[in-house]
């Protein structure tokens, strides 16, 4: 079974599913296409090999208090969970950007009552997310055209997961 994570690369927020098979990972990245992924450990601490279809590459990995930092290719990368990175910018209430709306809790996703190509008004619910048995109405922040749905009714969201885009009317 595949895991959901949000994380923030350098600022901007992505949703990265991973799904463990035999012979190492299918990684996908906002519900683009898979690509397998093996991950080497060197013996030296921090030091890991990525093995992907399109070749390899080294990396040094390092924890920090909210992330992971990852320098190769002479480019070093602040990997966040979104969360941690919400809170580092000193916002504790969820914001997406504009044309994106996140889950604003964990549940499950009982109805999405949107589908791609949808005008939909400033404030129109999209999502109705069920946590501790109380119904969450997701609502989009501004007037736009639906673009992408991430998820389906019935599936499981965490904080953060992207539900939906949308083109922002002007």
């Amino acid at each position: 079974m595949a895991s959901r994570y949000p994380l923030t690369i350098d600022g901007v927020n992505y949703s990265v599913e991973i799904d463990q098979l035999d012979t190492g990972f299918a990684v996908s990245i906002d519900g683009g296409d898979a690509f397998l992924v093996d991950v080497a450990l060197s013996g030296i601490p921090g030091l890991m090999s990525l093995i992907e279809s399109d070749g390899n590459w080294q990396g040094y990995v390092v924890s920090t208090s909210d992330g992971w930092r990852i320098t190769a290719n002479n480019r070093t990368l602040s990997v966040q969970n979104s969360q941690a990175a919400r809170k580092q910018r000193g916002n504790s209430v969820t914001e997406d950007p504009p044309g994106k709306v996140s889950a604003p809790l964990a549940g499950v996703l009982t109805e999405i009552r949107v589908t791609v190509g949808d005008i939909v008004a400033e404030g129109q619910t999209v999502a109705v997310i069920e946590a501790m048995k109380m119904q969450n109405e997701i609502k989009v922040p501004s007037a736009g055209k639906i673009t992408v749905i991430h998820v389906e009714a019935g599936g499981r969201a965490e904080k953060s997961d992207l539900i939906v885009e949308y083109e922002v009317s002007d």
